[in-house]
This record gives structure tokens, sequence and C-alpha cells, in this order.
């Protein structure tokens, strides 16, 4: 009795696996191959136009303890914490946005290039402003991925211990070629987010998201992120970027600047603004009085720093993420903090 009931039993589960399985193959979106995406895992540079470099040098290694590497007489690449992650600085008349960098787990040109060929994008045998469209250069043994999203948004893709420098992935970058700041008012560590502006934010979006793997705003597992909006003028820039902190501490970063030289003035108390003056640029913070998206929960301070050019530049704790609440900003659920082996090689 009790073996033909078990026999019934796996009978009929069976016949109910058969069945789930036809109803899902023939569903189109199971049915129809995915497209490969770009391995897209960290935020590795950002690439800015300043009307007077060395002014900008002596700006963000002062206020933020950033270290140049670049070799004499090349571009500056300043490098954030101990790499690979860096910024670089050109000259132009106008301030602006010149790239976004992505770090790519086990980069290969060529292969991410397909990958992008088959989202739609066309490839280049040069350089080209035009959306969808990509192309290669060769730096010595380094090939550099560009491409430009659907609003125009110029991207370079790189392996994630690119740092510039030479070799096949660009990972050789030299040690010791300018002295880090010892005196500097605060120290980042990493890039947390890129807030830019698109004429068509949803839009670029859904290409991160189709290409990159981009969910909820995160780029890889997290916390680094990229919130995309609205261009005034159509044209691809840069609202503001934020470095993470370790052991951040939003009283004691005023502090800090305060202690070297800044003057505090007092903003207007309704709305938690106090802003900060010197080193060419300004600094103020935000507290929102209440995080809708959390009623009842601790927001976090988060600080602003306007340097030379009038860049925004927002400094939080590393782990710092788009839920915005808790006392550090890092309140998403999951919580997810940032895996320091997967951003440095070093």
């Amino acid at each position: 009795m009790r073996t033909d009931h078990v026999s019934r039993v796996r009978t009929a589960c069976k016949a109910l696996t058969l069945a789930v399985c036809a109803a899902t193959l023939a569903s189109p979106s199971v049915a129809q191959s995915k497209k490969p995406q770009v391995a897209v895992k960290t935020l590795n540079g950002l690439a800015l136009v300043v009307t007077d470099v060395a002014r900008s040098v002596e700006f963000y290694e002062s206020a933020f303890g950033m270290r140049n590497h670049a070799p004499q007489g090349a571009a500056p690449m300043l490098e954030i914490g101990t790499g690979p992650s860096f910024m670089t600085l050109r000259q132009g008349p106008t301030p602006r946005l010149d790239h976004i960098q992505l770090g790519v787990e086990g980069f290969n040109a060529e292969e991410v290039m397909k990958t992008l060929l088959a989202h739609g994008v066309m490839r280049s045998t040069t350089a080209s402003p035009a959306p969808m469209t990509a192309w290669i250069v060769k730096r010595g043994e380094t090939s550099e991925l560009f491409l430009n999203d659907p609003n125009g948004l110029k991207i370079q893709l790189q392996d994630v211990s690119y740092c510039g420098g030479s070799g096949p992935l660009g990972d050789k970058c030299p040690r010791q070629v300018r002295i880090r700041p010892a005196n500097s008012a605060t120290r980042v560590h990493t890039f947390n987010h890129f807030g830019v502006t698109v004429s068509d934010p949803p839009r670029s979006r859904r290409f991160f998201e189709e290409v990159f793997g981009m969910h909820e705003s995160f780029i890889g597992p997290g916390p680094q992120w990229m919130a995309m909006l609205r261009s005034k003028d159509g044209n691809p820039d840069v609202d503001h970027f934020c470095m993470g902190m370790e052991n951040f501490h939003p009283d004691g970063a005023i502090r800090r600047f305060v202690e070297y030289g800044l003057q505090l003035q007092e903003g207007n108390s309704d709305q938690g603004v106090t802003s900060v003056y010197g080193l060419a640029g300004a600094l103020r913070t935000r507290r929102f009085k209440q995080d809708r998206s959390a009623p009842g929960k601790e927001v976090p301070i988060e600080i602003f720093v306007t340097d030379p050019d009038k860049f925004t530049v927002q400094v939080n704790d590393v782990n710092y993420c788009p839920a915005n609440w808790g006392w550090l900003g890092d309140g998403c659920n999951p919580r997810t903090t940032l895996d320091k082996t997967r951003i440095s090689h070093r």
C-alpha cells in the first residue's frame, strides 16, 4: 500500500515538473537567450576639464590628501586612497566633465567590444562624440576602451586594477613619484558615487542596467553607485561626485577643515546648512529633517565641497548608499559594505 502511494506521488511530481519546464520554455522572456553583459564592478576614475590645473591639483591634495602619481610633465593623476582609483585633470577654457571610468572584472578590450556591439553600440576607428559609439585606443601595451552611452555620456572601461599606468591592464603605476601631503584637511579613500547629468536620465539608466548589470543604482555589488539626473542644457556633465572616507564622522571632518584654517559660517538653521569657506572653495553640510523612505530613522549629515572651478564634491562614509538613512547614510537593505580587496591591488 505504502509502495503504491509513493509511486503515485513520484509520478505526479514528475508530471508537474515536466509541465513547469514546458511552461517556462514557452515563455518568451526565458526562451530567448539573454544578451551578455559587461562585468562592471567598480567606479575607477573621473576625468575633469579645469581652468587652472596647478590650482586644482593643490586644492585636491591639500583638501583631500590625494597624491599625484603622474610622471613629471604628464597630465595630473590624483590617486584616491591606496588606489587604483584616481582622478585626471586637463586644462580647458570651460570646466566640465570629460568622462567617467568604470572597472571591469577580467577586462579584455575586444571581448568587451563584442558585448557592446550585441547591445547596438557601433564601433568606430577613431574617437567620436556620437551616442552609442565605442572605440579602442592603444597606449603602449595598454588597450583603452571608450564609449558614449545613448545620451552621449563618455565612459572609459578598463580592468578593476587599472591605475592609468603601463602593462596590458594599465595597472603598473609608479609608487613614489609624488609624496602624499601629510597635512591635508581630510583624507579620502575611494569613490562612493557619481551624480551625472544627461538629457534623458531613464534612457541612460536602462543602458547601465542592460549593459553593465546596474541594479537599483548600484555598480557591481555596491556600495558604489550612480545617480542619473536631468541636464539643463542637454549636454552630459557631472552634477557632483562623492568620495568616501573610512571612520567617517561628520563633526570630526568639519572640525578638521576648521583646524586647517577655514572660517566657519552658520547657515540657515531651518535647513540645517552650515558653510565653511576657504581653500579657494567652499564647504557646506546638509541634513534632511526626515527621510521620506524611512520615517523616524536617523538621517546622515552630508558634506559638500565646492572646488575652485565650482565642481561639487560630496564627502561621506565609504559605505554611504542611496537609501540615505542611518548615521553614516549606509542604511541600505541588505547592507553592503565596501570590499577593499576588490578595489585595491596594492
